[in-house]
């Protein structure tokens, strides 16, 4: 039916457009297919992992409702996102990521790392990957082993042990070694991070990189007489003075004393 003339603003009618551009090509069908399970509602049908179309195969690899089998054979597709898709997938088993996390591209690895169900052998194993950003993913999970994560707190990649830093399931031993570390960003990591202990925290509040003072000064978990000294601090008063810890009497008499 033609679109009413004349109509401003109308949606009443609207023009069925027999272009051969408006209508999803059968990959395209397939895809939606495979992928329609996603949130757990349909298991796709096995047929579709084997697609020539990798799109379709990928929406199969990213179904939660896939069987086990079917991720598998996935698994070991010749195209790296599918690979990818698996891993990603939160029914994948535990067998199949330890199997892509052996994967020889860091793509697949970094995937397998960073997902929120990777087995904690599975981490402690990619916490040795020569591939930096594997041990990055591994070092910023909340999943991973506080034994993993004192090993990592020892990479020779700052970037690795300032994520380790970060992490709030790092031991407080290992967060009071990383909170001498030579790189400040490292040490960075150490001062915004809630489960720092309270001495640590003192201490990296007189830090002499300014970027570590303020973060201590906006960590929650620092000490109400360590942000009274951080008040003193020119470059980082206001960041303590705007931590909830700090007294509302505090506050006032700072800001009274500022202005």
């Amino acid at each position: 039916m033609a679109a009413r003339a004349g109509g401003t603003g109308s949606n009443q009618y609207r023009t069925c457009s027999t272009t051969p551009g408006s209508f999803p090509s059968a990959a395209g069908l397939r895809s939606q297919a495979a992928a329609s399970g996603t949130s757990g509602t349909s298991v796709p049908d096995e047929r579709l992992a084997q697609d020539p179309q990798w799109e379709v195969r990928l929406g199969v690899a990213r179904n939660s409702s896939t069987p086990p089998a079917v991720l598998e054979r996935l698994a070991q597709d010749p195209q790296y996102v599918v690979r990818l898709g698996v891993a990603r997938n939160s029914s994948t088993p535990p067998s199949i990521m330890g199997r892509l996390a052996q994967d020889p591209l860091g793509a697949v690895r970094r995937g397998v790392a960073e997902s929120r169900h990777a087995p904690p052998g599975v981490l402690e194993g990619l916490a040795g990957d020569p591939d930096g950003q594997v041990r990055r993913r591994v070092a910023g999970s909340r999943s991973t082993p506080a034994s993993t994560l004192e090993r990592l707190a020892h990479d020779p990649n700052p970037a690795v042990r300032g994520l380790v830093a970060r992490n709030r399931s790092t031991p407080i031993g290992t967060l009071k070694e990383l909170a001498r570390d030579p790189e400040s960003y490292v040490r960075v990591g150490a001062a915004g991070n809630r489960s720092s202990p309270a001495g640590t925290l003192e201490m990296l509040a007189s830090d002499p990189d300014p970027d570590v003072r303020e973060g201590a000064a906006a960590n929650r978990s620092t000490p109400t007489s360590t942000l009274e000294r951080l008040l003193q601090d020119p470059e980082v008063a206001e960041v303590a003075a705007d931590n909830p810890n700090l007294p509302h009497y505090t506050r006032a008499l700072w800001q009274l004393a500022t202005q």
